[in-house]
């Protein structure tokens, strides 16, 4: 029996992304595996665990949620994130040992979902030709290169949206079901034209169609699949001579242009604007991340030079016999790094604000940051700023405490 496996930046997005292809795997035998890389926002988790297994108990899929789900919503570290991934990515890969994995495809808009993209590509290049098939889904952007078209009817349509009807937290904030049935729609019309060429009719029997980019790896390359028609029966077939390594690995729009609303900043309703992004404040907001984290590291310098004078004041105390005398140093100390701590929770979260939205909006910066995680690295994960502003602190605050106690209590 083969086994797809499907990767779900969110709970819900394996009801809205390719749900019609993976419930025709599973209904001719297939298992069906869908790990739910994260669970939204820390304050959404349970409910969003408890509707992502009714959902997998209505859609017969076999559900998989990590020890530790990855946050990736807006503010989170990315970074940190990308390791996570990468090792349930691989873990899954090397325990399940699938013939097909699905997910979101690389230039899906979202952050989250580019992230899990880009980490399954880098997965499946690991296993080099003997990786998997891998079948992307497009949902916050139209898929440039579709070649695998599924095709079904209303009773298919009506158990997807009574599966995703579980994600009710989800749909009362904006109702995806719409967005799956007119899509499906759409793509019985368009689908035939972008997946054998232009001019090719639309069959008229076929209600509903689910589209799909397919890619294999040959050689060190990303081949594109061929044009076809899902067969539930026997699904894998030659893949094409096209490569598409450029647009697998290439520079996706949100890393040219930011997250939408980021660039033409659209507010919640019509009407509503925000401010936009020209390159004047893009320089300015690259010169607020750079005044910010310069501000962090002075008052931290400070704050150490500061915790030095008081530790040399009360050596001095204690050389002196002045017991009292050290004693009160030491509360000084111990309010001063007290307040260290405080600062440094505050400006590091302003901080940490302003990196995310550098991220977003400047592609060099979010390179070069991407590039100094350390995913074979799990120990060093944590980031330098918590080092700094919050380990040194109590570290500091812990030796205060112990030079204090011998001094307030009777020998």
């Amino acid at each position: 029996m083969s086994t797809v496996v499907h990767f779900s930046p969110h709970p819900d997005d394996e009801l809205i992304g390719a749900p019609a292809t993976l419930m025709a795997l599973r209904d001719a035998g297939w298992t069906v595996v869908n790990v739910a890389c994260g669970l939204g926002r820390a304050e959404q988790r349970a409910r969003r665990e408890s509707e992502a297994r009714d959902a997998a108990a209505r859609a017969r899929f076999e559900l998989r949620i990590p020890q530790s789900p990855v946050a990736m919503s807006s503010g989170d570290d990315l970074e940190s994130a990308r390791s996570q991934l990468l090792e349930i990515v691989r873990n899954e890969l090397n325990g399940l040992h699938p013939a097909v994995v699905v997910s979101p495809s690389p230039h899906d808009r979202h952050p989250a979902h580019e992230l899990v993209a880009a980490v399954v590509r880098d997965a499946l290049a690991e296993h080099g030709d003997d990786a998997p098939r891998w079948w992307m889904w497009g949902l916050w952007d139209q898929l440039p290169l579709p070649t695998l078209a599924t095709a079904f009817g209303a009773d298919r349509l009506e158990e997807i949206l009574t599966a995703l009807a579980a994600y009710g937290g989800e749909l009362s904030r904006n109702d995806y079901r719409r967005l799956v049935k007119a899509r499906a729609e759409m793509s019985a019309s368009l689908g035939s034209e972008l997946v054998f060429g232009f001019g090719s009719r639309a069959p008229a029997r076929i209600r509903f169609v689910e589209l799909l980019t397919e890619a294999q790896l040959a050689n060190d390359h990303w081949m594109l699949g061929s044009a076809r028609w899902l067969d539930p029966l026997a699904p894998l077939a030659e893949s094409g001579e096209a490569a598409i390594d450029s647009w697998i690995g290439g520079t996706t729009e949100t890393d040219r242009y930011g997250m939408p609303g980021s660039q033409g900043k659209t507010g919640t309703m019509p009407g509503d604007t925000g401010p936009t992004f020209d390159e004047e404040e893009r320089e300015r907001l690259w010169e607020l991340t750079l005044h910010e984290d310069e501000v962090f590291n002075q008052r931290h310098a400070l704050f150490l030079i500061a915790e030095a004078m008081l530790a040399v004041t009360y050596a001095t105390g204690l050389d002196a016999g002045e017991n009292p005398v050290a004693g009160m140093i030491a509360v000084a100390g111990l309010l001063l790094t007290t307040a260290w701590l405080y600062v440094s929770l505050r400006h590091g979260g302003k901080v940490e604000q302003v990196q995310a939205r550098a991220k977003a909006v400047l592609p060099d910066y979010r390179e070069i940051a991407e590039s100094t995680s350390t995913p074979t690295k799990p120990w060093l994960r944590m980031h330098s700023r918590t080092v700094a502003g919050i380990l040194v602190p109590i570290l500091i605050a812990i030796l205060w405490v112990a030079l204090l106690v011998p001094r307030i209590l009777p020998p």
